[in-house]
Parts: C-alpha cells; sequence; structure tokens
C-alpha cells in the first residue's frame, strides 16, 4: 500500500479550483456533489484538467451515470450493472481518459451487496488499457464483508477504495473512533491480500466527514484521506487549509 500521506478534494465545478490544487494532492472531478455526485460532463473535466497544469495533482474523473430521482438512502439496488449501465459506465472511461485524466472511480454491486466481478473487471480492464488506475468508491460500505470485498477488489485489479469505515451510506450510527478501527481492520485486510498474493494492496481512502479535528485519528488507520473541505455546500478554505497542514505533518 502506498504509505505517502494525501489528501483527494471532490469537486463539482471550477469554484476555487486553483485554490484547492495549491492544497490538496488529489481531486476528484464529479457532477452535483451536493446530490451523491454523478458522472461529470465532458467540458468540466477539461476544464480542470487545463486548470492543473504541471502541477502534480492526481485527477480522478468519478464514473457514475445518473439516477432519476435518487438523492438519499442508497442500497446496493441503485449500484448494479445491467449492460446499459455498464456501456455508459464505458463511454465515461473512454471521455475521462481522451481529457487527460490519471484515474477513474466507479463500483458495481449484486443485489445482495457484494462487489460485481464481472461487471467491474470489465472496467478495471478497459480503464488500465486506456492508461487510467481505477479506484472503487463508497459503495463499498454497502458490502456485506468488507474483508471479503477487498480480495476482490486486489483480484480484479483495483488501486484504491474509498470508504467511511461503516456499514450503510449514513454515517449516524457509528463514532469516528469505530470507525477509525473499522479502517484499520480495512488496512490490515489489503496488507494481507496484497502480501499472500504477491500483488500491491488496495490503498484504503477514508472519507466521510474528514475535518481537521479528527483527521489525525484517520490518519492513525490509513495515510489517504478524502474531504469535500465544505460548510453549507460551498468549499470553506479554512478547513481546506488545517487538512493540508494536517498531511503535510503526517509526511
Amino acid at each position: 500500500m502506498n504509505t505517502t500521506c494525501s489528501l483527494e478534494v471532490p469537486v463539482d465545478s471550477l469554484d476555487s479550483i486553483d485554490e484547492v490544487m495549491q492544497v490538496a494532492t488529489g481531486v476528484e472531478i464529479c457532477s452535483d456533489l451536493a446530490g451523491e455526485g454523478w458522472t461529470p460532463g465532458r467540458e468540466l473535466v477539461e476544464s480542470i484538467v487545463s486548470a492543473r497544469g504541471d502541477r502534480p495533482v492526481e485527477l480522478v474523473c468519478m464514473v457514475r451515470p445518473l439516477i432519476r430521482g435518487v438523492t438519499d438512502g442508497l442500497d446496493a439496488r441503485h449500484f448494479q450493472g445491467p449492460s446499459s449501465v455498464i456501456d455508459r459506465c464505458v463511454e465515461a472511461i473512454e471521455m475521462a481518459a481522451a481529457c487527460g485524466v490519471d484515474g477513474v472511480g466507479f463500483g458495481l454491486l449484486n443485489e445482495d451487496g457484494t462487489v460485481d466481478g464481472d461487471g467491474c473487471g470489465m472496467l478495471v480492464e478497459h480503464a488500465s488499457g486506456l492508461g487510467l488506475f481505477s479506484g472503487f468508491l463508497r459503495m463499498f460500505d454497502l458490502v456485506p464483508c468488507r474483508t471479503t470485498g477487498i480480495e476482490m477488489l486486489g483480484a480484479l485489479g483495483f488501486d484504491r477504495v474509498l470508504t467511511a469505515g461503516g456499514h450503510g451510506w449514513s454515517l449516524e450510527s457509528a463514532s469516528i473512533q469505530e470507525r477509525v478501527e473499522v479502517l484499520r481492520g480495512d488496512t490490515e485486510a489489503t496488507t494481507r491480500d496484497g502480501h499472500e498474493h504477491g500483488r500491491p494492496p488496495v490503498d484504503i481512502v477514508a472519507g466521510g466527514g474528514v475535518r481537521p479535528s479528527n483527521a489525525g485519528d484517520f490518519l492513525s488507520a490509513t495515510p489517504k484521506l478524502h474531504s469535500s473541505c465544505r460548510k453549507g455546500g460551498v468549499l470553506d478554505p479554512g478547513l481546506l487549509d488545517q487538512l493540508g497542514d494536517c498531511v503535510r505533518a503526517q509526511g
């Protein structure tokens, strides 16, 4: 597992993008961040790639075709991959590669919440063929067995997985410390899996309510953080700077 500390910030517009790129080590590009996040439009992706210039900021494009009428309460049925969804994912991956991003984030589940190995495997292979790494999105928190899920992600060729360290979409049922302990278990599982199978461990990226006040707790479990750094739906420069300081302090 890559042990370099990092901070990824999701964005859905060009607002404050230069400010974000001065602090964050990575940017996730999506549409409608407040509404769970979807595949962004090509114009936005191209604009953010252009704004990056030669700065060493990793760009990840979310690949999640829009589902009409979904706002919250997401469960496994919202992430199943019939052929129509997979076709749209392929189109989005090709768009992202053409725009010049570094990786894509997506995730498909079976009806029982387990990772859809066939669908995900095909998308990982397609992305890799276009020079992109693949990350599994936060629907991982709907997987019934985290250890089995991590092992499958490693076998499929995923480079990373975004997780809040809990089961389900809501973060209200678990404390920060409980989530941190789950993330520690994830880190141990991915390290063990990588060692046993002779492959790079899947990076565990902690997200969901990450703030300067708890960043140290999350960093004790994994060096990878993901935070919107928002208050009231808009970027908070103070939060961004403080989280950047936390990550830099950890090296």
